[in-house]
């Protein structure tokens, strides 16, 4: 009755902690041998029954510190867990008072040396990618921008900027990768050439991603997951409901940059290319679709002319990717395709292309 009341004491002390979700992760980890970041899920375990457990399979308090330094070898944040794993440690250390040096409790050893040592490498890493990125100027352009609100078109100060400087400013002033998502699509938004600063946005998420590992899961989990998660994308909010397709085509060109203004707290669904384009390529031919798109962001299509080279020349998730950021509403984009489809050969097939087109990314719009 005394160790049980013992338990009762110990599992309030842990429940108290501010970081008790994240002792609770740990704990199901170490009993059940397998990453749960589903909080119901834990929750609905008894955290008595996980200690007596972690007690009977670690029968002292060294096996037990070996156990869980084991498990923060295998997670991301290494730094945090270890100090989860000392809490956990220095809280049941009490079940062990009846065993010989029972009360000398040795910590799980800080992470936070490698984990420094490890996000320079990865900076490292994608510093070199972006450096040898055709449009690397570009990348250097949004990545000032986004971090300090000044757009620089300055050649010689862009080449003495550093990229690891540049990235570690950016990890610094975005703590996860859905704030620096949102707040570099906004900012795209607000400039004169967005369709192409949205693929340069895309580049710079896709390639940062390293630095922001799931924090909450194992190295193993996450390598079991799709290789790309998809991103959250802001369309830009630039172009109004014009009376023909090639109101898209009228932007200016001139390369600068307006003071972003957006809510920053406006979620959008994920924009995932993978599954848009297989979306589509259910319910359309996808060289009819690269038309359709083509005719709607650029000019008609000629059959007849270079327009077959320059099909060639851009992706379906390209086209999808820019008619999406250049139509902030789903009418307006509903609009543009199915006058597109109008104007251009095959109109049936065309508008059927559209129908395709336009139920595929309804969802992207729901919040609009």
């Amino acid at each position: 009755m005394e160790a049980l009341s013992m338990l009762d004491e110990i599992v309030q002390e842990l429940e108290r902690q501010e970081n008790s979700t994240r002792i609770k992760k740990l704990i199901f980890y170490a009993c059940k041998k397998y990453w749960e970041n589903d909080l119901n899920i834990i929750n609905s375990y008894n955290l008595q029954d996980f200690l007596q457990q972690l007690k009977r399979t670690n029968p002292t308090i060294e096996q037990l510190r070996s156990t869980l330094e084991n498990l923060v070898e295998t997670i991301n944040r290494k730094s945090e867990y270890s100090l989860v794993a000392n809490t956990i440690l220095s809280r049941m250390g009490k079940l062990y008072s009846d065993g010989e040096d029972s009360t000398q409790i040795i910590f799980v050893r800080s992470q936070s040396l490698y984990d420094s040592k490890h996000q320079v490498s990865t900076i490292n890493e994608i510093a070199r990618e972006l450096e040898q990125n055709p449009n690397s100027a570009r990348i250097k352009k949004l990545i000032f921008y986004t971090c300090r609100n000044v757009w620089e078109s300055n050649p010689q100060i862009l080449n003495n900027l550093k990229f690891q400087e540049l990235l570690q400013e950016l990890k610094d002033s975005y703590s996860t990768l859905e704030l620096l998502n949102s707040n570099l699509f906004s900012t795209v938004a607000t400039l004169n050439r967005p369709t192409e600063y949205a693929l340069i946005a895309y580049t710079i998420i896709d390639k940062v991603a390293k630095l922001y590992q799931d924090d909450e899961e194992p190295t193993a989990a996450r390598s079991a997951k799709t290789a790309k998660s998809p991103v959250v994308v802001e369309p830009a909010a630039i172009i109004s409901s014009a009376s023909s397709p090639q109101a898209l085509k009228s932007s200016t060109l001139v390369e600068q940059a307006t003071p972003p203004s957006f809510d920053r707290d406006h979620r959008k669904p994920s924009y995932d290319p993978f599954e848009l384009r297989l979306a589509i390529m259910k319910y359309t031919n996808p060289l009819r679709a690269k038309i359709l798109l083509f005719s709607a962001l650029y000019q008609q299509f000629n059959p007849h002319e270079q327009d077959w080279s320059a099909i060639k020349n851009k992706g379906l998730d390209e086209l999808l990717f820019s008619l999406f950021s250049q139509c902030s509403t789903i009418n307006e984009l509903e609009f543009h395709l199915n006058k597109t489809a109008q104007s251009i050969e095959e109109p049936d097939e065309s508008a059927q292309a559209a129908a395709a087109i336009i139920k595929s990314m309804k969802s992207l719009y729901q919040n609009n």
